[in-house]
């Protein structure tokens, strides 16, 4: 519901006689003064947004149940061309719904004229006798010098800039000294408007005072969270540093098992050989003629490499010898990985049935029976 009006810049004419209007700082003096009046008129621009802030002025200044506003805006045509009436009485609408929200008494008037603003809003004042007009100027403008001085002198105007009171122009009947019954009166209102701001400052120091107070707890307790962190990250590292440490030392410690379990397999198997060899030697002195006689004609490939005897379930392992099943099996489950006869490191220790030499060894043992 708001209109915008364009101003011309200018300075304060001189001519204005002091008498003519009176600068007050005191917003709070036009609830009181307007008490008497039916109507206040408000003068806003063409466009909702440039004048809803005048508006707000007037309806938080005058009492709802003692006052009627007057929404008035004024065109002129001469300035503004080719203008849609709807824009001009969307504007008046919105005005009026803020008045409503408010629950003021309020009318809304639409003034087309082919005259300037000031001539404008001077013929308005005659017209409807108005006594009582909120308007928004730039306090130097010549436009505002010209509304002072050429409006009926009774007509109260109260001019307001950027949101707050400028000045207002008393009707010349009230331009005489107040009595000392009023000076109190107003000095009171004065007070009270001081009061209720002070009030209102406190309160919003106070609202941001717990804020703060919160802000800081709030910030105390992310550091002492931050600080617990650090102390568990510091734990944690400390954790890490002494499985590394344990890890370490297992893998020296599995080293040295396994350098000491090479070195026992090592001593086994000399030990084995040199059993093996007293024990074949002996056996040589022993009954060399009978081992001689029994197996001098025994194919060498019939024989087990290690119990020096004919096999009966050959199989191959993993360095190409054959040997009975049972004692190579022995041998590997014993914790050797290497081969018996050439002592080097078994790639594996699969075991292959060496089915041919098998079958060779129970033909040939069924022809000799007596072996």
């Amino acid at each position: 519901m708001s209109s915008t009006s364009h101003f011309c810049g200018g300075s304060l004419k001189q001519g204005l006689s002091r008498s003519s209007f009176s600068q007050i700082s005191e917003s709070s003096m036009a609830t009181a003064e307007v008490k008497e009046e039916q109507e206040v008129y408000v003068w806003l621009p063409l466009f909702y947004d440039e004048g809803k802030h005048i508006l707000s002025w007037a309806l938080s200044h005058f009492p709802n149940d003692e006052t009627k506003i007057v929404v008035t805006v004024i065109v002129c045509r001469q300035i503004v061309i080719g203008i849609d009436r709807a824009v001009v009485n969307k504007t008046r609408d919105k005005h009026l719904a803020q008045c409503a929200i408010h629950k003021f008494n309020a009318e809304g008037l639409i003034m087309y004229q082919n005259y300037d603003e000031v001539q404008g809003i001077l013929k308005l004042i005659d017209l409807r006798a108005i006594k009582n007009l909120v308007m928004e100027l730039n306090p130097n403008s010549e436009m505002l010098a010209s509304v002072v001085k050429k409006a009926n002198p009774s007509c109260k105007i109260w001019v307001i800039y950027k949101g707050n009171i400028h000045f207002t122009r008393y009707p010349k009947s009230d331009c005489t000294e107040a009595t000392s019954e009023e000076r109190i009166r107003r000095k009171i209102l004065h007070q009270k408007e001081i009061e209720e701001i002070q009030k209102r400052e406190n309160d919003k120091n106070d609202l941001l005072k717990r804020e703060n107070k919160q802000l800081k707890l709030e910030i105390q307790l992310l550091r002492n969270q931050q600080h617990d962190n650090l102390i568990q990250l510091k734990d944690l590292d400390m954790q890490k540093q002494q499985l590394e440490k344990n890890i370490s030392d297992l893998e020296i410690d599995y080293n040295k098992l396994m350098q000491e379990c090479d070195n026992a397999i090592k001593e086994a198997e000399e030990l084995r050989k040199q059993k093996e060899h007293s024990f074949a030697s002996s056996d040589l002195v022993l009954s060399s003629q009978f081992s001689l006689s029994k197996l001098e004609y025994v194919p060498s490939h019939f024989i087990c490499p290690i119990m020096q005897e004919i096999m009966k379930n050959p199989c191959i392992a993993a360095d190409g010898y054959t040997y009975e099943a049972e004692v190579i099996k022995t041998w590997l489950n014993r914790g050797h990985n290497t081969s018996p006869m050439t002592n080097m490191v078994l790639p594996h220790q699969d075991l292959i049935p060496n089915h041919v030499l098998r079958s060779a060894i129970q033909e040939w043992l069924q022809q000799h029976p007596q072996s």
